[in-house]
């Protein structure tokens, strides 16, 4: 069952520029799905469209069956749906507890038993919890981010290149907590430019060109194709 279905998206940053060109595009329950491609193929944006910070042009957006094209970011996450950006996704100047209150602000009155649940998910946001978020290194960053959005227990987490600089080390280690967060039944999509990673923990794979649907399938089937891996794998 499809928990996000996005068919014949057509959705830019402004009229002339068009990035999405007709993507479809679907989640089901507890799977993480991952698109990868070339720059500017479209893959970022597909995720801010669906978390409401693109307007598509053309095109439906679902999530539980229910229309979401159109809604503005904080009522798409009141609908169950986290978007985590790459840049600018912590707020450096507060504490890790002061940014979970942050991630919690559409429902306050659960903040404390949700902040309760998320660092005992992550161990580590519960020592540092105090420390300013600058402090923490970047895959302690990145973690938080991840435990701000599921502040508002999302079924749907989107995650938008969430290793991006960091060690080969703290990446395998987010890449198993997302897999721990699809295990807990979540949703997810990912945006990652590690790709293989990304593709060996995920259960389907979309591969955007220039806006549109190239390629999709079982993410072992295609890590698996030579073609595939010499034209967008680099191997």
């Amino acid at each position: 069952m499809s928990v996000l279905t996005v068919e014949n998206v057509i959705a830019g940053y402004s009229a002339g520029d068009q990035i999405l060109k007709g993507v479809n595009f679907h989640v089901g329950e507890r799977e993480i799905v991952c698109i990868v491609g070339p720059n500017g193929a479209g893959k970022s944006t597909l995720l801010k469209t669906i978390a409401g910070l693109l307007r598509p042009s053309e095109g439906s957006i679902t999530y539980q069956g229910a229309p979401i094209n159109g809604m503005k970011p904080h009522d798409v996450s009141r609908h169950g749906i986290a978007f985590v950006p790459q840049e600018h996704n912590v707020f450096g100047n507060m504490t890790v507890y002061e940014n979970l209150e942050m991630g919690g602000y559409i429902a306050p009155k659960h903040f404390r038993a949700r902040a309760d649940e998320v660092m005992k998910h992550f161990p580590i946001l519960l020592k540092k919890k105090t420390q300013l978020a600058r402090t923490l290194s970047g895959g302690q960053r990145q973690l938080l981010a991840v435990g701000m959005a599921l502040m508002v227990d999302p079924g749907l987490i989107l995650l938008d290149e969430p290793t991006a600089g960091l060690s080969p080390a703290a990446a395998y280690e987010l890449f198993s907590e997302i897999c721990k967060l699809r295990d807990a039944g979540k949703a997810i999509a990912l945006v990652e430019q590690n790709a293989r990673e990304a593709m060996a923990i995920s259960d389907r794979t979309y591969i955007l060109v220039d806006g549109k649907n190239s390629i999709e399938g079982p993410s072992p089937e295609l890590l698996a194709n030579e073609d595939i891996n010499r034209i967008f794998l680099g191997g």
